[in-house]
C-alpha cells in the first residue's frame, strides 16, 4: 500500500477487499430466488426458499473471511469482525455466532493468543510488547518468517417449515476494494471492461459532473461471493451523493444490467457472470486531490 497524504479521507491510495464468503448446506434446488441491494456499501441480501419436503428441515449457513493481514496505522477496513451481520427468518431476528482465528506461518496460533488473552485478529487492540514476547517465547519472529494473518466466521441455523417459502435475509456493511486511478490508465480500462462497461462512455463521466474531476477517480469494487442459485441473482445499487469515503459516484458498473440512472442501476445476474461483482467509480472533487 502506497501513502496518499492528499487523499482527503483515508490514509492509503488503495487496500485490498475483505470479501465475506456465504454458504449453506441447502441444495440449489432449494433457492428459490436471491436479491441483492448495495446501498452505498450496505449489502442486503434476501434469499428466498422453497423446501417442498414434508417435513421441517434445519438448515446451516456460514459466512466467512478470507485470511487477512493488518494494513497498518490508519486503515480504512482496520475493522474486519462484521460485527454489524444481522440476520432474520421470515423478518424474525436469528441468532448467529462469531469466531475469530489467527495464523502464522501455516500454523493455527489461535489457542497460543487466547492463553494470554490476545485476540487472533491482527491490527486488534493488541499490547505490541505482551504479542511480541509471547511470540519470541515460541520462536516466531513476524518479521523475518511471515505475517499475523486473521479469519472471521460466522454461523447460524435455521429450521425451515415443510412445503412452505421462507425467507432469509442478511445485511451486513462491505469492505470493498478501492484505488485511486488515473482516467484513461490500461488498468482502470480493464475493470471497466470486466464489468461490462464501454470505457469511451465512462472515462468522460467524472469531469461532466465534477469539472476538477480531470485526472484521477476513486475506484470502488465491491465482490460478494454467494451460493450457487439455479436462475442468478437480481441485483439493485444506490449510492449517495457523497461517500462513505468523501468521493462523489457517478456510475456503478456491473455485468447484467437492466436499468441505469447515473450511479443507480437495477439488473440481473446469470449463472455465467458469476461471481457478483460491481464496479462503483467517484469523481474526486476537492483540488487537492487532483
Amino acid at each position: 500500500m502506497v501513502f496518499y497524504p492528499a487523499f482527503p479521507c483515508s490514509a492509503y491510495e488503495a487496500e485490498n477487499a475483505v470479501p465475506l464468503h456465504l454458504e449453506t448446506d441447502l441444495a440449489v434446488s432449494d433457492i428459490s430466488e436471491v436479491d441483492l441491494a448495495l446501498e452505498g456499501r450496505q449489502v442486503t441480501l434476501r434469499m428466498t426458499f422453497n423446501v417442498a419436503v414434508a417435513k421441517a428441515r434445519t438448515a446451516r449457513f456460514l459466512a466467512h473471511t478470507p485470511m487477512f493481514e493488518e494494513s497498518g496505522v490508519g486503515e480504512e477496513h482496520a475493522d474486519k469482525t462484521f460485527s454489524d451481520l444481522r440476520v432474520t427468518l421470515d423478518g424474525r431476528k436469528v441468532k448467529t455466532r462469531s469466531s475469530a482465528g489467527g495464523f502464522f506461518d501455516g500454523k493455527d496460533i489461535t489457542g497460543l493468543l487466547a492463553s494470554e488473552g490476545i485476540s487472533p485478529l491482527p491490527g486488534s487492540s493488541t499490547s505490541e510488547t505482551a504479542l511480541r514476547h509471547l511470540l519470541a517465547r515460541h520462536a516466531i519472529d513476524l518479521e523475518r518468517h511471515g505475517s499475523w494473518r486473521g479469519m472471521v466466521s460466522k454461523r447460524w441455523t435455521i429450521r425451515l417449515r415443510p412445503a412452505t417459502k421462507s425467507v432469509v435475509t442478511v445485511t451486513y456493511e462491505a469492505l470493498p476494494e478501492f484505488s485511486i486511478q488515473e482516467l484513461g490508465s490500461q488498468e482502470l480500462a480493464q475493470l471497466i471492461d470486466r464489468h461490462c462497461g464501454d470505457v469511451a462512455r465512462v472515462i468522460p463521466l467524472p469531469a461532466s459532473h465534477t469539472p476538477e474531476a480531470r485526472q484521477f477517480v476513486l475506484v470502488e469494487r465491491y465482490d460478494i461471493p454467494l451460493p450457487r442459485t439455479p436462475d442468478g441473482v437480481s441485483y439493485r445499487v444506490a449510492q449517495p451523493i457523497k461517500n462513505w469515503l468523501g468521493a462523489r459516484p457517478v456510475t456503478t458498473l456491473a455485468c447484467g444490467t437492466q436499468e441505469r440512472s447515473g450511479p443507480n442501476l437495477k439488473g440481473r445476474w446469470s449463472l455465467q457472470d458469476l461471481p457478483l461483482s460491481m464496479l462503483v467509480i467517484s469523481a474526486l472533487d476537492d483540488p487537492e486531490a487532483q
